[in-house]
């Protein structure tokens, strides 16, 4: 399954790191009628959570960690003030981290901590406004359910994934009257979206919980406010920030890799992967890496070691090589 989150700040996919199985028994066949069914609720999904239009809007995350790392914050904020694709404003603050940022047209400010955002608020704005997913040709559908999640009807779809041997048990379920998605487990991590308002025809949840093993990782509040003014000030500059021009690519050419290797395989059936996030210089280096989603923490260091020796083409704009930020996959198989 493709799952992907509806964004009007930048496009992107939410990562999920799983613990999965791998088999030799080849996949059983799926009922095409079915399958039909379950295609036509994930579109019906997709629809009633697609906005007419995107408005002048502002943003509010707040982010909660139920169980942060030791001395690490439990909650924090994310704020988003968007007029228009040219002008906006976001603004972090969680922990020791806070930082401002300000577009006006081909012109960005920054201003407050350097370094990347905590791993978490990078999370939680790739799952909002709202979280959608596809079912692609890895998916095999085995049955519709009747259910009831939050005291609402719901349809269940139980469907397994089989990407090579590696193959993951999953279920998403929909709103049975409004269509919308309110849960997605891939494996060991489950999503919930719940409290669903309206924006500009389109429904948002305004809750949104995460679980790695049934255990609640970290809940976002969302709310987003169709706006008509924005308060003198909102983006113009603050005069302490750290201003450069954007430079458009007519010709963008993403990075590529050339020496990426895995981790041995070890004797056990299981499948764990670690994702990164990172910058690859323009001379195809990994740097300023850090661990963004894990369900392994004793396999972190083992990952950040790897993926530093890590090699690749250059992102390149206009001819010219360029800094690219990316995520990486660092897959164990056997573990």
């Amino acid at each position: 399954m493709r799952p992907f989150c509806l964004v009007a700040l930048a496009a992107a996919l939410p990562l999920w790191p799983q613990t999965r199985t791998y088999s030799p028994q080849p996949p059983t066949a799926e009922d095409p009628e079915l399958r039909r069914e379950a295609v036509r609720l994930m579109e019906r999904a997709w629809h009633v959570s697609t906005p007419l239009r995107w408005l002048p809007h502002e943003q509010r995350l707040h982010i909660k960690a139920i169980a942060p790392s030791a001395g690490g914050p439990s909650e924090g904020d994310f704020r988003s003030l968007r007029a228009s694709d040219s002008q906006k404003r976001f603004e972090t603050e969680y922990g020791d981290y806070h930082f401002v940022h300000v577009a006006a047209d081909n012109t960005q400010a920054e201003l407050g901590s350097s370094g990347l955002a905590p791993p978490i608020v990078e999370r939680a704005r790739k799952l909002t406004p709202v979280f959608r997913a596809q079912f692609d040709s890895t998916d095999i559908i085995r049955a519709i359910r009747d259910a009831t999640i939050d005291g609402h009807p719901a349809r269940c779809i139980d469907f397994t994934t089989v990407a090579g041997e590696e193959i993951q048990q999953n279920q998403v379920c929909v709103d049975a009257a409004r269509g919308m998605l309110l849960s997605l487990r891939q494996d060991n991590v489950t999503l919930l979206q719940s409290q669903f308002f309206e924006y500009s025809g389109a429904l948002f949840p305004g809750h949104f919980v995460r679980l790695v093993d049934g255990a609640e990782e970290f809940e976002i509040d969302q709310r987003v406010i169709p706006m008509t003014d924005f308060p003198a000030g909102t983006f113009e500059f603050p005069p302490a920030a750290t201003t450069h021009t954007v430079h458009t690519c007519k010709q963008f050419i993403r990075s590529t890799a050339i020496d990426t290797p895995q981790p041995p395989i070890g004797p056990g059936p299981g499948v764990v992967d670690v994702v990164l996030r990172g910058l690859i210089d323009g001379e195809g280096h990994v740097l300023n890496l850090s661990v963004l989603e894990s369900t392994r923490p004793d396999l972190n260091r083992t990952a950040l070691d790897l993926v530093a020796k890590w090699t690749y083409q250059p992102a390149r704009c206009d001819g010219n090589t360029a800094w690219w930020m990316s995520t990486f996959r660092v897959q164990f198989k056997g573990y």
